[in-house]
């Protein structure tokens, strides 16, 4: 059964959370050649984690403008801020499994009401290789993982909170650009970059102050 935790009692939801740490704490032990996604047809891999990430953003920016969606943050902005954060992506030197969409309607459960376990993950036509934090966007949809004390208790080899915020605000800026927000008013649909969680926002990484923010986390 697909994973809702809404009306579970406390103890189950938190003993899940503790069991899906330590599932997601595993998927970096596998690992690939190169960064980016598996399938050619959305680019060959790459050496590094910031030509992936990179490349992956400018398709996303590169649609919008094909496609003609607004955006709340101009295309060339949201640039910026991934060229200020370049250091920090260079950080990520071995390319790992990244599902990038484990949020609870994606995970399976097995067993009883009070004694369920996860027995599975679904949707995976996400996946790429590249930073494992980056499955803290989607672990906490609409929240923020660092509230997570349970799921952050099994999941063990993880960078600094400082670091962590900084690199999963970089990849939330990809599902932010991909969230439908209204409809402009020549009935073409608008794009925001809304946060998928209450992340600070990423573009403020591109300001001298934010660009200091993110050197002082590193280090």
């Amino acid at each position: 059964m697909a994973c809702d935790l809404r009306d579970d009692p406390d103890d189950e939801r938190r003993r899940l959370r503790i069991e899906l740490g330590r599932l997601v704490a595993r998927l970096p032990t596998v690992t690939g050649t190169g960064f980016g996604y598996p399938a050619e047809p959305f680019g060959r891999s790459t050496a590094t984690w910031r030509q992936a990430f990179t490349a992956m953003a400018d398709a996303v920016l590169d649609d919008a403008g094909r496609y003609r969606v607004r955006l709340s943050v101009p295309p060339d902005r949201v640039r910026e801020m991934f060229a200020a954060a370049a250091g920090v992506l260079d950080d990520v030197v071995r390319p790992t499994l990244v599902p990038f969409d484990l949020w609870e309607g994606n995970l399976l459960l097995d067993g009883e009401a009070g004694a369920r376990t996860l027995s599975g993950v679904i949707d995976g036509e996400r996946m790429f290789w590249g930073d494992p934090v980056a499955d803290f966007v989607l672990l906490a949809l609409f929240g923020n993982v660092e509230d997570d004390a349970d799921f952050l208790s099994s999941y063990a080899g993880r960078p600094s909170a400082a670091l962590r915020r900084v690199r999963t605000a970089a990849a939330g800026a990809l599902p932010r650009l991909s969230l439908p927000d209204h409809a402009g008013g020549d009935g073409a649909p608008g794009l925001s970059a809304r946060g998928v969680g209450p992340y600070p926002a990423v573009c403020d990484s591109a300001t001298p102050d934010g660009a200091a923010g993110l050197e002082a986390a590193r280090a």
